[in-house]
């Protein structure tokens, strides 16, 4: 047996198993990119809606009061 075909057939081997290993640790950087991206879009859609509930609340607020004030200077 030659040493250089071993040689080569363990550089194919291992170029086999490298390559696969390559393309999961890809995979799963783009699942955990994917991720990290639902992650920040359902923070920034509860933000949105925190917001609005407050918003909600304070002009609510800011009409009774300014009805009160109507209705107390009548």
């Amino acid at each position: 047996m030659d040493v250089g075909a071993v040689l080569i057939a363990i550089a194919g081997v291992g170029g086999t198993l490298g390559g696969a290993l390559l393309t999961q640790r890809g995979a799963d950087r783009a699942k955990r990119c994917e991720l990290e991206m639902t992650r920040a879009f359902e923070e920034a859609r509860e933000h949105r809606e925190l917001r609005r509930s407050c918003y909600t609340e304070l002009h609510r607020d800011a009409r009774q009061f300014s009805t009160t004030l109507s209705l107390d200077l009548s």
